[in-house]
Parts: C-alpha cells; structure tokens; sequence
C-alpha cells in the first residue's frame, strides 16, 4: 500500500494506517526534532514534530502538487519552531482568577473557549505573526505577497504550493520559489 492510501485511510479514522505513517516516518520525526534550536528539550522537540506529523496526515491534500513527504517535513519543522519559541518566549504563569465560590482556577485554563484556541495558542499565533510581519518589512512588495500566499498569512489563511503561489502571481514555480526565499531572507535578516 502507498503512501497517499496510507494517508486517505487514516484520514478516514483507521489507527492500523496512522501507526504505519508514524513508523515509516518515525526517522524524520527524529531528524526535524534535531534540527530545532532554542532551550526545549529534545523530548519535547520530538513530541512536537509528531505532531506536526499528526497534523500533516489530516491535512494533506494530494490534489494540491506536493508530496506527502514535503508536507510532513514542514509541518514537522514548523511545529518544533514554534516549540522552541514558546520555550525561549513564554515565561511560566502562576497566575489564578477566583470564581464566585472562592475556588482558584489557573488563569491558563480559566478562559478556554471549548470550540477554539486557548488564550495561549492565540498569544502564540498572534506572536509569530506580529515577528514574521516585522521581518517581512525589509521584504519587496512582491516577496511579501509571494511569502503571505506560501505561507498562509493572507486574508483567507489557506497555505498554498510554490506552483499555486506562481499561478497567482503569474510567475513560474522556480520564480516563486526565489521571491518566497528572498522573503524568508529579509526575515532573518531582520532578526
């Protein structure tokens, strides 16, 4: 069985199929986990890039032009950056609110809304995206339209391929793969 069947069948909810991805890519976990920089464990690395993992098999779309393997690879990468992140960037809260009863409830978990993200997530979310804006500044108009549309940071968040990102913009893949590095270039330089 190939990978994309791997993928539709636990996309479907088969845990025989997610078992068999994780194993058969149980090598890049651990390789994007040590590629992550930044004061988090290597443990808590790994656990983010399974589930970058995790995430990449729901949301893989093979009509889209990537392989699954690129998808994972950076779902896993962005997931053990963002654990880095929130490890060198989020200082601990020992913060309570107090109900009407006089019970103490963490201020973490205080304000979650069941259907969405946390207080945190949003925090976090917000963050990166306030620091990738910054950076984009020193970008030209074109690699920040090109990165925003790769990235899934314009107005509908969808992430899209370089190939959809060069239909759009009405370049080639290979130019939209050089405006997307330029962009990723003038974020780093920003940093």
């Amino acid at each position: 069985m190939n990978v994309n069947e791997l993928i539709a069948e636990a996309q479907n909810g088969s845990t025989a199929a997610t078992e068999a991805i994780i194993a058969k890519y149980a090598a890049a976990v651990n390789k994007a986990a040590s590629r992550g920089f930044g004061p988090a464990s290597k443990d808590d690395k790994r656990q983010a890039a399974m589930v970058g993992l995790l995430e990449s098999i729901q949301t893989f779309d093979p009509n889209r032009g990537a392989a699954f393997s690129t998808h994972a690879h950076w779902a896993m990468r962005g997931a053990v950056t963002v654990e880095c992140r929130v490890y060198a960037n989020c200082p601990a809260t020992n913060a309570t609110v107090r109900d009407g009863d006089g019970d103490e409830t963490p201020m973490t978990e205080a304000y979650i809304d069941p259907n969405g993200e946390t207080p945190l997530e949003v925090a976090e979310r917000r963050d990166i995206l306030s620091r990738a804006m910054v950076g984009l500044d020193n970008a030209t108009e074109r690699e920040r339209a090109a990165f925003k549309l790769f990235a899934g940071l314009d107005r509908d968040g969808i992430e899209r391929s370089l190939t959809e990102v060069g239909a759009m913009l009405e370049v080639s893949r290979e130019r939209a793969r050089q405006l997307v590095n330029g962009a990723r270039a003038a974020m780093v330089a920003a940093a």
